[in-house]
């Protein structure tokens, strides 16, 4: 046996609601490429594997780190307020600046 998880006795779901599940109890090695073919991040699940996984999964390095890059986000630029103030803020700001320029 290559694989061996961290928990000894925790139990996962190879998928979510499947009734298949891998413990180290239960572990062979076409179950845990099963696992990890789904998930190739759950390797940190493991305590122990063989240094070529990535090949016993059908992956290489390269694709491990397309998968794992975070996503950058664009951000937007704030927007200016441009709502236009109501005829009575409007009479106010008209009579205010007429009252200034006196």
């Amino acid at each position: 046996m290559s694989f061996q998880l961290k928990k000894a006795q925790v139990i996962y779901k190879l998928q979510k609601g499947s009734p298949v599940t891998i413990s180290n109890l239960k572990m062979t090695d076409e179950l845990a490429i099963d696992f990890l073919k789904i998930n190739s991040e759950r390797i940190k699940l493991f305590s122990k594997y063989p240094e070529n996984w990535l090949e016993l999964i059908g992956e290489t390095e390269e694709t491990i780190e397309v998968k794992t890059e975070p996503k950058v986000e664009e951000v937007k630029p704030k927007r200016k307020y441009t709502k236009k103030p109501c005829k009575t803020c409007k009479k106010k700001i008209t009579k205010k600046s007429n009252d200034d320029g006196k």
